[in-house]
């Protein structure tokens, strides 16, 4: 075995990545999905920031992200992203809201 393809086996083995804080390029991504997390919510949010994330490597990738949607407002949303091949869009699996900054994820 090479130690490239054990690296590739790693990371693709298991549950969810630690908690991040996302870049630019997630923080994009993660605020694209407002539309979709407010229908899961039934609701809407003036403010809408992604503030952490974790990831999942499926047959595509699933995250769960913490979004602040007020002051000290926060909702948790696990949004699955098929792979392109598939054509179908982001999905909200799972929604919590009334989340505090410090709440873990717990869907």
């Amino acid at each position: 075995k090479t130690p490239c393809l054990n690296k590739i086996k790693m990371s693709m083995a298991g549950g969810h990545s630690a908690m991040n804080e996302p870049d630019a390029e997630k923080k994009a991504q993660f605020e694209g999905f407002k539309a979709i997390v407010e229908a899961k919510a039934n609701a809407t949010y003036a403010t809408f920031a992604a503030v952490k994330y974790t990831q999942q490597v499926v047959a595509g990738m699933i995250y769960q992200v913490k979004y602040q949607v007020g002051d000290a407002e926060f909702v948790h949303a696990k949004v699955v992203v098929p792979l392109p091949h598939t054509g179908n869009p982001p999905e909200v699996m799972a929604f919590v809201g009334g989340q505090t900054a410090d709440a873990e994820f717990a869907f």
